[in-house]
């Protein structure tokens, strides 16, 4: 009896070991956004404080759009006039150039605000642009009297050649010789070509503002295909100090001599967490995204108090003031002015550095995150010189009112690179909690084309496939490929598990 007994429990034990395992589903990941710190508008000096506090009231926006497009702003206004040396003794030195976004919904005022905080760069720009006219018209009157005078000069030229007087020939040679009227002055730029944007970086000594009401369309044709070059020439116009020849056969040789751009513009959630997926997988992993350091990704505002009322036109006189002392330094002849840290301030920035780069060589943090992070030395060191400036400094280093000031804009954006660089997973997460919801109402076989041509909020054609992948990883689909007779492309179908 026994034996019986043995030869039944081995045969259960033996059909239960043939089943098919349950393969258990898993939690997915939590949605919500990572946290990030609010701006303290004491991280700005005085003189740009009163005017973003009042711009930010009057529109109900988010202070940060406002705060980070003034810097980048300023940082373009100093462009080249004065570098900054981050170290005592090495030989590191950086324009003050900034690449800046605001990130938010397509309510959430981006495009206004960037506006308003330009609005100082627009108005020097106009006043370039009548004094320049007013250059081309006295060149104009120049060149009207040369030509009245072309006959004397001939006769003059005549006695001269007769008499051999090689230097009476010279003079009535240079007093013909009309004036070349000067380029147009620009400090911005809105949409161009790489070949045009050379070519006005080409005819300023100082840099260029490229203001985008839209990042995401500028950032997808970078990374389209025919984006390589593009992305390349942008790619070498943020830390690029020494020249650039841009070489093409219709234009020539173009030489930059002096590549410095800034960058601002506004782009919403969804469109940077798709650009954050190209670089933390390594598609598009070449540095371009970690040089926006400057991005503001605030809370949304859930409130709404109307405004009505007169702008502070103290503030906005103090601000435009400040912006125009930048946009009047002194030009370089040559070498530019080189500022450093005094010897109080710079050891708080060795601290603030060596900590940045050891957390983000030592830590777990995704390589795209780890990238922004090591790149964070420039836009600091920036920062503090730019504050250093807006605050009347002209003692040609950087104290530390300036440095502390810039050490909190430090942990201030490392919370938002935080939250932009978790978008892309938290998008995904959200889409694929949408579709389990919605599990009922696709078919027992689908597509990914099945999925977002459903229309379901947050759900697009570019967050789909992320959110599939993550459904696979947490065993609720099960995926299989095969090709099509019509084109011989694989098509991949996805069923529920269990």
């Amino acid at each position: 009896m026994r034996n019986f007994i043995a030869m039944d429990d081995y045969r259960a034990n033996r059909e239960q070991q043939t089943e098919e395992p349950t393969i258990k589903t898993l939690d997915l990941p939590d949605d919500d956004r990572a946290p990030v710190q609010k701006f303290d508008p004491d991280l700005l000096p005085e003189s740009v404080r009163g005017f973003v506090i009042d711009a930010a009231d009057r529109m109900q926006c988010p202070i940060d759009f406002l705060a980070v497009t003034a810097m980048v702003a300023a940082g373009s206004l100093v462009g080249r006039k004065v570098l900054m040396k981050p170290k005592q003794l090495d030989d590191w030195k950086l324009a003050p150039n900034l690449w800046g976004a605001v990130i938010g919904r397509p309510s959430a005022m981006k495009s206004p605000a960037i506006s308003a905080a330009l609005q100082p760069l627009r108005n020097i720009e106009q006043e370039m642009k009548i004094s320049h006219n007013k250059e081309i018209e006295q060149i104009e009157i120049q060149k009207a009297m040369i030509e009245a005078g072309a006959e004397e000069r001939k006769k003059q030229m005549k006695v001269a050649s007769k008499n051999k007087d090689v230097t009476l020939a010279a003079a009535i040679m240079a007093e013909g010789k009309a004036p070349e009227a000067p380029a147009l002055p620009r400090l911005s730029v809105n949409n161009s070509t790489i070949e045009k944007l050379g070519e006005l970086l080409a005819k300023t000594n100082n840099g260029l503002l490229m203001e985008r009401d839209e990042l995401a369309g500028w950032l997808a044709k970078l990374g389209g295909k025919d984006g390589g070059e593009d992305r390349a020439f942008y790619l070498e116009l943020y830390d690029r100090l020494s020249p650039y020849a841009f070489d093409r056969i219709m234009r020539g040789t173009v030489m930059i001599e002096h590549p410095i751009l800034s960058i601002i513009g506004g782009i919403q959630p969804s469109k940077i967490a798709g650009v954050v997926r190209g670089a933390v997988s390594g598609e598009s992993d070449d540095g371009l995204i970690q040089r926006f350091q400057l991005m503001a990704y605030p809370d949304n505002e859930e409130s709404f108090s109307y405004r009505d009322r007169v702008p502070d036109q103290r503030a906005y006189a103090a601000y435009m003031g400040v912006m125009r002392g930048l946009s009047e330094l002194p030009m370089p002849d040559r070498e530019s002015k080189i500022w450093g840290f005094t010897e109080t301030a710079q050891p708080l920035f060795v601290e603030w550095y060596s900590d940045t780069m050891t957390r983000a060589r030592s830590s777990d943090m995704p390589n795209a995150l780890e990238s922004h992070m090591t790149k964070m030395g420039k836009p600091i060191s920036a920062l503090a010189l730019l504050l250093e400036l807006l605050d009347g400094g002209a003692s040609g280093a950087v104290g530390e009112v300036a440095t502390m000031r810039a050490l909190g804009w430090a942990e201030y954006l490392e919370s938002h690179a935080k939250r932009v660089y978790s978008s892309g997973t938290a998008s995904a997460t959200a889409a694929a909690k949408t579709i389990l919801a919605n599990k009922s109402k696709l078919p027992d076989v689908f597509t990914m084309r099945d999925v977002y041509r459903k229309g379901w909020k947050g759900v697009t054609e570019e967050i789909t496939e992320d959110a599939l992948d993550l459904l696979i990883d947490c065993n609720y689909l099960m995926a299989s490929t095969t090709e099509t007779r019509a084109n011989g492309r694989p098509t991949t179908r996805f069923s529920w598990a269990g």
